[in-house]
């Protein structure tokens, strides 16, 4: 008798929040990979935003999903919390208006 596993991948380390104060309006973000372990092996671990990403200012839920052979699922949650200010030009004719915008 073959019996199905039902037992989720176990994630053994999933990255801590990332904070940034950033001048910049947008900043690329890497962000270290989740580890996990399971009885049948683990198939694939996918973030649900690519590393390397360009993030705005504000506040970014990235989910690592990982899935075992069998198909079952476990998922981690990490923040992504870039804050700063910013200069925005915008040049119209000979007028320059310059807005500072904040957090």
């Amino acid at each position: 008798m073959h019996k199905k596993d039902k037992e989720p991948p176990a994630i053994v380390s999933c990255p801590d929040d990332i904070f940034l104060s950033s001048g910049k309006r947008d900043s690329t973000i890497f962000f270290p990979g989740v580890t996990a372990r399971d009885n049948v092996g683990v198939l694939s671990i996918s973030p649900s935003r690519p590393n390397g990403s360009e993030f705005t200012r504000g506040e970014h839920t990235i989910t690592f999903t990982v899935t075992d052979k069998a198909g079952n699922v476990a998922k981690c949650n990490f923040q992504v919390i870039i804050t700063g200010k910013y200069m925005h030009i915008d040049r119209i004719g000979e007028m320059v208006d310059f807005t500072l915008l904040h957090e």
